[in-house]
């Protein structure tokens, strides 16, 4: 099904339909902290957002336009496919769908998306918006909020205040993630849970490195997590990939300042480990974005 929207602005698309806004107000939440955080969030920002009926996102090939104006842009990118080439020698990557979008050829993707991880990734069509969007996403208008499958039981909210490098070789610099439990399945040899979390700050692999550090590492990642667990969910659910996957996307638009935002349904080499594994896939979705709105008032909470 299409995403069914109310008021349309002029010129938008999301999913190839029309784009719409209204006010998203979060629920008071529950916290339970784990270190202290020092971020706050620009209260001048629009919020928008859609009333989405769910498209398994299997149905999106690498590079599908999930949401485009004219300034900005978002491409979908699957697990396995690099943002852009340079760690890795790559025949095709998501800047190459991009190109074809943009006045002078050239990408300008925003932020980061770790090759294993899926999910939207926004592109400038200027350099000139691009360095607004860089600046953006320095204060935090420029986000993306992500469900990942880590080892244990969570509690049911946690933030993490670490500093981590901005490179492999780089000093130290703070880094913060706040983060929500969705479910918990008694999965074997270890049980899981999945969680929202959203990097308030933007540094190499900083939500595999977090969760790793909180003692939750994320199964499917061979880099942070446990070979051995991961080998044996390979085996039993099937998971062959990162379990991490950015579900929600947000940011401002430089020229009218309105709010933007989207979600990106979890795509098929997810969901059906996650029903192997016990979890009601019907629902993660909408879990999610419960949790994702509960979210957000925690950080404001913690800062009032």
């Amino acid at each position: 099904m299409t995403p069914s929207v109310e008021k349309v602005d002029s010129g938008a698309q999301l999913n190839g339909e029309p784009w719409a806004s209204a006010d998203s107000r979060p629920q008071a939440p529950n916290i339970r902290a784990v270190r202290g955080l020092n971020w706050r969030q620009d209260p001048g920002s629009p919020i928008c957002a859609t009333r989405t009926a769910m498209t398994p996102a299997n149905t999106f090939a690498p590079g599908h336009c999930l949401y485009e104006d004219e300034e900005l842009f978002v491409l979908y990118k699957p697990s396995g496919l690099l943002v852009h080439r340079g760690w890795a020698r790559a025949e095709q990557v998501l800047v190459d769908f991009a190109r074809g979008r943009t006045r002078d050829g050239a990408a300008h993707p925003i932020q980061r998306l770790d090759r294993g991880a899926s999910g939207p990734v926004l592109f400038a069509k200027n350099s000139d918006v691009a360095g607004h969007m860089a600046a953006f996403a320095q204060e935090g208008r420029c986000r993306k909020d992500y469900l990942a499958l880590v080892r244990g039981e969570t509690p049911d909210a946690l933030y993490i205040d670490h500093a981590i490098s901005r490179r492999e070789d780089g000093p130290r610099v703070e880094a913060r993630t706040f983060a929500r439990r969705v479910a918990i399945a008694e999965t074997a040899p270890r049980h899981c849970s999945l969680v929202v979390a959203t990097p308030l700050t933007g540094r190499l692999h900083q939500i595999r490195r977090h969760l790793k550090h909180a003692n939750h590492p994320l199964y499917g990642d061979g880099r942070y997590g446990r070979g051995e667990l991961n080998r044996a969910f390979a085996v039993n659910y099937g998971l062959s990939r990162l379990a991490l996957h950015a579900f929600h996307w947000s940011a401002q638009n430089p020229r009218t300042n309105v709010g933007l935002s989207g979600v990106v349904p979890i795509p098929e080499d997810l969901r059906e480990p996650f029903r192997q594994m016990g979890f009601d896939v019907e629902c993660l979705e909408s879990q999610a974005m419960q949790q994702r709105e509960l979210l957000s008032r925690d950080v404001k909470t913690q800062l009032e």
